[in-house]
């Protein structure tokens, strides 16, 4: 399993700006279940402004 995950964030979680929203994150899982950043950028692209403004995060997991 890869160490990193990438995540895309929407600015709303819906298709009407009139309805406000708040942000959502989609997870795109490949075959080691982790997201790529190549297909989270995939993803990013088919999503385009549906809800908004979008970007990528990495995520780092901590264990306590």
């Amino acid at each position: 399993m890869t160490e990193e995950l990438y995540v895309l964030i929407c600015e709303r979680d819906t298709y009407k700006p009139e309805d406000g929203g708040r942000p959502i994150v989609f997870e795109q899982y490949i075959d080691d279940n982790c997201a790529s950043l190549e297909s989270i950028k995939g993803r990013q692209k088919q999503i385009g402004d549906k809800y908004g403004k979008t970007r990528i995060a990495k995520l780092e997991f901590i264990d306590a």
